[in-house]
């Protein structure tokens, strides 16, 4: 068992896309839960992310699955996922990202 911890914030120039799991960074291990934090104090008190599964294959056009899409965090909360069937993926072929709209931090804990 692996723990990976990640810090990431927004920009006020658009979503910024965080890499969390490079394709290939964990072999043959899979993800047993992700939880995402928000310890930010945003005007309107919450958090915006969107964590996605992409591929990044050369040449070809990236394919994009959503796990979260367009979803609130409220300041000082937490988001668990922690069904292992909705996060097994072939990590050799996707990476795992987010994006997140408030400047405010975000911590990412993955248990693989």
């Amino acid at each position: 068992m692996a723990i990976i911890l990640r810090n990431v914030s927004g920009s006020t120039g658009g979503d910024l896309a965080h890499e969390l799991l490079a394709p290939g960074a964990i072999g043959s291990a899979l993800v047993k839960s992700i939880l995402i934090t928000y310890s930010g104090d945003a005007a309107d008190g919450s958090g915006n992310i969107q964590l996605f599964l992409q591929t990044s294959e050369t040449g070809k056009t990236p394919e994009t699955y959503y796990l979260l899409r367009h979803t609130t965090i409220p300041a000082g909360a937490a988001i668990l996922l922690d069904e292992t069937a909705m996060l097994q993926f072939d990590n050799a072929k996707f990476g795992l990202y987010i994006t997140v709209t408030a400047n405010d931090g975000y911590t990412v804990i993955i248990k693989t």
